[in-house]
């Protein structure tokens, strides 16, 4: 008896079952707008940084996708970016540091 261990995703992408951690975390969605979608864009890249893993990091931060001016309040090209820390304060403080 064979047990499957991957999954394919829309048919484009295999996701092998070899080993996942997970972390309790408090997170902010936010959303930068600027003049031009590249701005937005260069801001978001900044508050993000290199944060890729919460572990050796002040914080987990990453871009998840860019928001056409259309749908943002202020009626300007955006990009919505989450933080991600395992404090409340220090969520908070990575929020106002970035």
């Amino acid at each position: 008896m064979s047990v499957q261990r991957f999954w394919r995703v829309e048919g484009l992408t295999e996701i092998e079952d070899t080993f996942a951690e997970a972390f309790p975390m408090w997170v902010s969605r936010i959303l930068i707008t600027a003049e031009s979608e590249r701005w937005a864009l260069t801001s978001a890249q900044a508050a993000t940084g290199f944060a890729v893993s919460i572990i050796m990091s002040p914080a987990e931060a990453g871009v998840e996708r860019t928001v056409p001016a259309s749908e943002t309040p202020d009626g300007r090209p955006g990009v919505l970016i989450h933080i991600y820390h395992n404090t409340g304060f220090g969520l908070k403080d990575q929020l106002i540091r970035r």
